[in-house]
């Protein structure tokens, strides 16, 4: 299907030196670390959209408790325009999966698509302009189902002669993003549909190789079987069984600042991942067709890959242990040793 008929055709001509100020509803996840969130909600609050989602998790016990209220509050008073503003406060500690992808459907009960960023994601103020503009273009064309901010490979980007300013990528980030509630709306952090997948030939056509496609298998599993505790292999799940893709700037318009070892998953400060540059984006946007084809390699060989095999090895370990004490595995990967994760929290 073919982009939308155009609302907002006067975004594209935005002065890229001014301060733009984002049209779409932006949503905030949020936990514990006060400082960080000044950064990166700092972003926000100079974006001003007209429609505001804060989500929050609750604490996982007292001494955690002091944090989150912080965090709550630092929020709070940097809300210095006006704005709608919807709260989703957890009472109780939801834990990632649940939090994230609740407080989503949450958000798409309310307006028909949005914006997320994450408290550990800093956006450049292009990035808003960036995701208004694809929004609109792409609203009626459903294998499109999110767009990212994030580029780990912005060197690989300039794949041919093509001057589109974004790609279409099977590996879309999730540091900063945006979607529609027609892309969301056949989640499941459950995966329940999985089984029914698993062994059908269809869903190879979807992969480039036997390799790609055991490793996403192998990530499904995880969450099916052993209860892992992310959204994100969910999402990907959506997606591929969608048929669908996603859109990445061919500039890096986010970077995650959040890591160290008060990270869920993030903890390797050293990783190029936490050196990202964070770039501007040149409008007007390009919009001819250009597959992600070089950096979706790059993505699959550095990142999913590499974490998949050491997965699969803590898995086996835990399953050998398991069966010497003869209890059935119950295996939940560490956040410290779950390198894809820090890759994406895809």
């Amino acid at each position: 299907m073919g982009p939308s008929e155009h609302k907002k055709d006067s975004l594209s001509t935005f002065n890229s030196n001014e301060v733009y100020f984002a049209q779409t509803p932006v949503a905030y996840f949020f936990y514990n670390r006060p400082d960080l969130i000044r950064q990166t909600f700092q972003e926000i609050a100079k974006a001003k959209p007209k429609k505001l989602f804060l989500i929050a998790d609750g604490a996982k016990d007292a001494d955690d408790e002091k944090f989150c209220k912080i965090s709550r509050e630092v929020v709070k008073s940097a809300i210095d325009w006006p704005c709608e503003v919807y709260n989703n406060f957890s009472s109780t500690h939801l834990g990632l999966g649940e939090r994230v992808a609740s407080g989503i459907a949450w958000v798409f009960e309310k307006v028909e698509e949005a914006i997320f960023i994450e408290d550990d994601v800093l956006v450049h103020n292009s990035f808003f302009q960036y995701c208004d503009l694809l929004l609109d273009y792409h609203r009626n064309n459903l294998q499109v189902m999110m767009i990212s901010g994030c580029n780990l490979f912005p060197s690989l980007s300039n794949e041919t002669n093509n001057v589109s300013s974004y790609l279409f990528s099977r590996y879309p980030m999730v540091w900063g993003w945006a979607t529609w509630k027609r892309a969301w709306s056949n989640y499941d952090l459950k995966m329940q549909e999985w089984p029914h997948w698993k062994n059908r030939s269809d869903l190879s056509d979807y992969f480039v190789n036997k390799e790609e496609e055991r490793t996403f298998q192998f990530n499904w599993e995880r969450v099916y079987s052993y209860g892992f505790d992310t959204w994100t292999f969910q999402w990907d799940f959506c997606r591929v069984i969608a048929r669908g893709l996603g859109l990445i700037p061919k500039k890096n318009l986010a970077v995650n600042i959040g890591f160290g070892e008060s990270a869920t998953h993030t903890k390797d400060s050293s990783s190029f991942l936490a050196h990202l540059p964070l770039q501007t984006m040149e409008f007007p946007l390009h919009h001819q067709r250009e597959d992600a084809i070089l950096h979706d390699q790059a993505y699959f060989k550095k990142m999913i890959k590499r974490a998949s095999f050491l997965q699969r090895a803590l898995l086996r370990i835990s399953q050998l242990f398991s069966c010497r004490s003869e209890t059935k595995p119950k295996v939940k990967a560490r956040a410290s040793t779950d390198l894809t994760q820090s890759a994406r929290p895809l």
